[in-house]
């Protein structure tokens, strides 16, 4: 099986028991995070680094002919499906994943859950997870890990009521690892809504019903969001709409 540049690299550094910080300074490079994105397969190496590589590491041209770019195997496209409680969200990752079976649901409320559950009472912070740092960083991992590992779409269907919270997501996925991720934010009204929770048996005052408001406040005021109107379409035309990017 041919090897991708990323692998080739690591096994160049590895073989010669280097940690990536030296291997990238005998390169040229400022830092790790380079030789540490290349290996990961979300930078590729210039040509002329490559040469530079072959020349120091006595490499063949060999086995440089039998790797291709890390970047081929990188195709996974993110979507962060935002809005209220209650909206849908849900059900609507759920349609995607079904009109595109090459895809994933991730559940970011169970890992949500496994954060919240595993506190000592005097680190709990209530049930909202934007309000555990450790919730953002496992999100990060996990969908750094599944990228790497996984050619298909991800779907994401998880309210944030916080303005910053998808930065905290998107931003080291950006920076850090390459990867970019959609923000779709499913809107409506705060009947619709309402009526959609009781449906399905839930009771007036529950901890959803209660913060539609909130979320519909502080949602309004996110910035860099692509906004969806959901009365009036079907799931399906909302599915449709978001994996064909058509938004207007």
């Amino acid at each position: 099986m041919k090897k991708t540049l990323g692998e080739k690299v690591k096994e160049v550094r590895t073989s010669r028991g280097m940690s990536q910080e030296t291997f990238a300074k005998s390169l040229g490079y400022k830092s790790k995070t380079t030789i540490n994105k290349i290996e990961l397969g979300i930078n590729d190496m210039t040509f002329s680094q490559l040469i530079k590589m072959i020349e120091i590491y006595h490499i063949s041209m060999d086995e440089i002919a039998g790797i291709h770019s890390s970047k081929e195997k990188r195709n996974n496209r993110i979507i962060w499906i935002n809005g209220p409680y209650g909206v849908g969200k849900s059900t609507l990752a759920n349609k995607m994943h079904e009109i595109n079976p090459n895809s994933f649901v991730f559940d970011a409320e169970v890992v949500g859950d496994s954060v919240m559950s595993n506190m000592p009472g005097e680190l709990f912070c209530g049930r909202n997870f934007e309000n555990y740092d450790l919730w953002f960083k496992n999100i990060v991992e996990l969908l750094v890990e599944i990228t790497l590992k996984y050619n298909g779409d991800i779907y994401i269907p998880m309210t944030l009521v916080y303005k910053d919270s998808f930065e905290k997501i998107s931003k080291p996925l950006n920076e850090e690892y390459g990867l970019n991720i959609e923000h779709i934010l499913l809107e409506s009204t705060y009947d619709i809504i309402h009526d959609r929770i009781i449906s399905k048996r839930k009771k007036e005052g529950c901890w959803c019903i209660n913060n539609i408001e909130l979320c519909i406040s502080n949602q309004k005021n996110f910035k860099d969001v692509t906004r969806i109107e959901s009365l009036g379409s079907s799931v399906d035309e909302l599915a449709d709409k978001i994996l064909s990017r058509n938004y207007n």
